[in-house]
C-alpha cells in the first residue's frame, strides 16, 4: 500500500546521550564466554559502566517556525511511537519536522536505544513487557472479547491491521526508575534548551515533573492521555501553559475516572498559577481515537490542534 510522504529540507540532524551515571563492579570472577561460533573470550565484568542516560534524536528543519519539542513515549514504548506509523503514514516527527519545528525523541533510560542495565541487582524487579492482547484492550482498540476476531470498536482510527507491526514496537520496561528517567530528561533539557514538552500516557508524569524543575527551559507541556501524575505540586506556576487531551472510548476500564482525575490535578496546576486547557477530541469533531492517536488515522488533525494551542502563546 502506498502512503503519502512529506519532503522535508533539514538544516540538522543526529543524536547524543543525555545524563545518566557511572555504576563499579569489583571482585567479580572472569569467565571464559562463548561470544560468537568458534570465538571463545574471557570476560572480565570488574569495571566501570555507564547507565541510566536517554538516548535523544533529533532534527532540525531548515526553516525553522517555533521553539523545540521534546517528544516523551509512554509506557513499554519507546521514542519509535512517534515516528512512522505502523501502517506506513508519516508521524508526528515528520508532520512537526514539516511544520518548521525542531524535533528532539527521547528514548527513556531502559528503553530502545538508550539501552538497558543488563548487570545484576541494579534496578530493583523484573521486566515486563505487554501482550498484543493487553494493548489491545488497553490502548482501546476494541472490547477485549472481540480480541480474537481482531473486531475494532465502531469507528476507530487507530489502523487495526497493523497490530502485528505495532507491536513490534514493544520494548522491556521496569516499574522503579522514575526518579532516573526525570534526572536523564533533565539533563536532555538542558543541552536542547527552551522547549515544548510532549508526552504520552504515563510518560506524562515526566513532562509534569521537568516543568517543575526547569521553569526556565519548560514552559509549556503537552499531556495525551496522562495516566501519571506527581505527588506534589510547586507553590507557583506562574506563567506555564498546560494542555491536556483526551481521545475517545474512555469509558472502557481502567480509562473510566482519567478524565476526572485528569481535570481534578489541572484544577491543582491553576491553583498554583498556571494556565490549564482540558481539550476532548469528540469535543473537537476528531472521534474515533484510541489511546495511540498519534497513529490513527486523521492523526494529522490531531497535531493540528495541538500546533494551533502552541501558536496562541507565540
Amino acid at each position: 500500500m502506498n502512503h503519502p510522504t512529506l519532503a522535508v529540507e533539514l538544516a540538522d540532524f543526529g543524536s547524543f546521550h543525555a545524563g545518566g551515571r557511572a555504576y563499579r563492579i569489583a571482585g567479580e570472577p572472569v569467565a571464559r564466554l562463548q561470544i560468537a561460533p568458534g570465538l571463545q573470550l574471557d570476560h572480565d565484568p570488574n569495571g566501570n559502566y555507564q547507565i541510566e542516560s536517554c538516548y535523544v534524536q533529533y532534527w532540525i528543519p531548515r526553516r525553522v517556525s517555533g521553539e523545540p519539542i521534546l517528544l516523551i513515549h509512554g509506557g513499554g514504548l519507546s521514542g519509535v511511537c512517534w515516528e512512522t506509523t505502523p501502517d506506513g503514514r508519516p508521524g508526528w516527527v515528520q508532520r512537526l519536522v514539516a511544520a518548521g519545528r525542531p524535533v528532539y525523541v527521547a528514548d527513556m533510560m531502559e528503553r530502545g536505544r538508550a539501552g538497558w542495565c543488563a548487570l545484576p541487582d541494579v534496578w530493583d524487579g523484573p521486566a515486563i513487557m505487554r501482550t498484543t492482547y493487553e494493548a489491545w484492550w488497553l490502548f482501546r482498540f476494541g472490547p477485549a472479547t472481540d480480541f480474537p476476531l481482531r473486531r475494532a470498536f465502531d469507528g476507530q482510527r487507530f489502523p487495526v491491521d497493523a497490530l502485528d507491526a505495532f507491536m513490534k514496537q514493544a520494548v522491556p520496561r521496569w516499574l522503579n526508575n522514575t526518579d532516573a528517567a526525570i534526572a536523564a530528561f533533565s539533563a536532555a533539557i538542558e543541552r536542547i534548551g527552551p522547549c515544548t514538552v510532549i508526552t504520552h500516557s504515563s510518560g506524562g508524569v515526566y513532562g509534569y515533573r521537568l516543568a517543575f524543575d526547569q521553569p526556565g527551559l519548560v514552559r509549556d507541556v503537552i499531556s495525551l492521555e496522562p495516566s501519571t501524575f506527581p505527588g506534589e505540586v510547586p507553590a507557583s506556576l506562574v506563567g506555564q501553559r498546560f494542555l491536556h487531551v483526551m481521545g475517545a472510548y474512555l469509558d472502557e476500564v481502567p480509562w473510566s475516572d482519567l478524565d476526572r482525575r485528569t481535570r481534578e490535578w489541572a484544577a491543582r496546576l491553576e491553583r498554583a498559577g498556571a494556565l490549564t486547557e482540558h481539550r476532548s477530541l469528540e469535543d473537537d469533531g476528531l472521534p474515533g481515537h484510541s489511546h495511540m492517536f498519534m497513529m490513527g488515522h486523521g492523526n494529522e488533525h490531531v497535531l493540528e490542534r495541538v500546533l494551533a494551542w502552541l501558536n496562541e502563546r507565540s
